[in-house]
């Protein structure tokens, strides 16, 4: 006798879990290609897995960092750097300017210049935009005049070194002589303005008039004249011709005692006569009435 399908069919194994290795490759190949892609929200989910699994693993501390510097989430990016044991210095700087911390930002960066490192070039960059903010102009200038010099002509940070250092020229240039040349623009005579004694305010001496009369009384605030079941908003608005007479309304709609319209808006279509009387049905010769009944004699 041949098997049926439910008798061939063999019970089910289940599949032995993954290994750590395993699973943890899995993860970082997902990571990769979430990485590549953008999708930042994605991989940001990957690295809380990893570190689930894995609390000390720098590559994945590193790549959550980073994600949160793509998305401007520097507050989280600084308590990541320092919940874990990550010395990245210039990091904590970068973050600190990003969040307007000028004076701890300025501190970071000056641990940084005694200890040195690789990074000496990200910190002129750093230190520029914070001298930029700080309305450092000259030193903003000279750190962009030595990276200006100090990099290849043809690049992005050519271009992104010679526009900041053309902002913070223009600053300089208008507080050495730009504002004179506004003021002459204005045809204002400085010297007299500079000499004439500031305005003030005219105060009479003479005592203010005591008023006997009585005071008014204060007038009661109108009443809303809408009614109480009128919800603004809600409540349909008035007919704006309701104080027309009907025959001279735009919609004129009557009734008759037999509840059929007439007038105008009463639904009658072209060609149709209003108020025409009804066309009496015709009657044949054959049964078409009631026969009189013979009066007897």
């Amino acid at each position: 006798m041949v098997p049926t399908a439910a008798k061939r069919r063999q019970p089910r194994t289940n599949k032995a879990p993954k290994s750590l290795d395993d699973r943890i490759s899995t993860l970082f190949r997902s990571l990769a290609a979430q990485l590549d892609g953008g999708h930042y929200q994605n991989a940001l989910q990957n690295c809380d897995r990893i570190l689930k699994l894995l609390p000390d693993d720098r590559d994945a501390a590193e790549t959550k960092l980073y994600i949160f510097l793509q998305l401007e989430r520097y507050r989280d990016a600084l308590e990541l750097i320092t919940a874990f044991p990550l010395d990245l210095v210039f990091e904590r700087a970068y973050c600190l300017y990003r969040l307007q911390e000028r004076d701890q930002a300025f501190a970071v960066l000056e641990q940084l210049k005694i200890a040195g490192g690789e990074k000496r070039r990200g910190l002129e960059h750093l230190e520029a935009q914070l001298r930029y903010r700080d309305a450092s102009y000259e030193e903003c200038q000279a750190l962009y005049t030595h990276l200006l010099n100090t990099c290849p002509e043809d690049g992005e940070e050519s271009d992104d070194v010679l526009n900041n250092l053309g902002a913070a020229q223009s600053y300089l240039d208008f507080i050495n002589s730009g504002y004179q040349e506004a003021i002459h623009e204005l045809n204002l005579d400085v010297p007299s303005l500079e000499g004439a004694p500031p305005t003030l305010l005219a105060i009479s001496a003479a005592p203010l008039a005591v008023s006997t009369s009585t005071p008014s009384i204060p007038r009661a605030a109108q009443k809303s004249r809408i009614p109480k079941h009128v919800v603004v908003g809600v409540t349909p608005l008035p007919d704006p011709e309701r104080w027309l007479k009907k025959r001279d309304r735009t919609r004129d709609v009557r009734r008759t005692k037999k509840g059929k319209k007439e007038g105008m808006g009463a639904g009658a279509t072209q060609g149709v006569v209003v108020g025409a009387a009804p066309t009496p049905p015709a009657t044949g010769g054959t049964g078409g009435g009631k026969k009189k009944k013979k009066q007897n004699r």
